[in-house]
């Protein structure tokens, strides 16, 4: 058989590549198209990858319902890079939490998501005068939200599963005594409390002290009696450009000037 293998090298090429090229070009292609499209991958959680085209649709996703609940909200606030990372760490918060439910089986019965929808004041709303469901006010309204009624039920039945992860630690949470009754004590407990007000006006006229008793606390205390250290200067400027731009001076007076000073400006020649 190798031997057919070596002497046949081409013809096995040919096969190969019958069998390798049209399977790739089926599948291959595919799912690098689909990879492509979904971005590169954000998060990882339990093995399973967040894409970026996940994390825009969720982020779009929270910033509708946040405007639909305040329309006056700044869209900036909702496309700053902080907001987005919060949307991301909800994401990857839920996948923990879907994870968790898994493992421990955690589990929605029918009669639960049953009860859960009917206590849910929006789908409450849609309900006839009869008490039946309008079907199609609740189509529109999941559709609202980009979902069919069988999403929607999937989803709050995820959310109840995930839930129960969430309600089994805190749960079974508890409160020593004391710590209860310190929180207890300090809610119920009654104090009463009275104010006496000392005026110093009221015992000046009543102190006489020495003048021995008065340098001695100026002597410990003298700290209360400085002051800041203080300097009051005055200071005048001359300056020449200034005087000469107010200086006004005629032929006759530099004349006079120059009769008066000639030993000292002349030259000997």
């Amino acid at each position: 058989m190798f031997d057919f293998v070596r002497k046949h090298t081409k013809i096995m090429q040919f096969l190969l590549f019958l069998l390798i090229v049209p399977s790739f070009v089926l599948f291959g292609l595919e799912g690098y198209k689909s990879a492509g499209e979904q971005g590169a991958a954000v998060a990882k959680v339990d093995g399973k990858e967040i894409r970026q085209a996940e994390w825009d649709a969720a982020h779009k996703n929270e910033v509708d319902r946040l405007r639909a609940s305040m329309p006056s909200l700044d869209a900036k606030l909702l496309d700053s890079p902080e907001a987005k990372y919060a949307t991301l760490e909800r994401l990857v918060r839920d996948r923990v939490l879907a994870a968790a439910a898994d493992k421990a089986h955690l589990v929605t019965s029918d009669v639960r998501l049953a009860r859960d929808l009917q206590e849910n004041q929006s789908i409450a709303a849609l309900r006839r005068a009869d008490g039946t469901l309008d079907m199609d006010r609740y189509r529109q309204l999941v559709g609202s939200q980009g979902m069919t009624p069988e999403m929607f039920e999937a989803r709050v039945r995820s959310d109840l599963s995930t839930r129960q992860v969430v309600q089994g630690v805190t749960g079974t949470g508890f409160a020593p005594a004391a710590q209860a009754d310190v929180a207890l004590s300090a809610y119920f407990e009654r104090r009463e409390v009275q104010v006496a007000r000392f005026n110093t006006s009221d015992f000046a006229g009543k102190v006489a002290p020495t003048d021995a008793e008065l340098e001695t606390y100026y002597k410990n205390n003298p700290a209360l009696f400085q002051a800041p250290e203080q300097a009051d200067i005055e200071y005048v400027v001359l300056d020449l450009d200034a005087v000469k731009k107010n200086l006004t001076v005629n032929d006759a007076e530099l004349k006079a000037y120059y009769d008066q000073n000639a030993t000292r400006l002349g030259a000997q020649e």
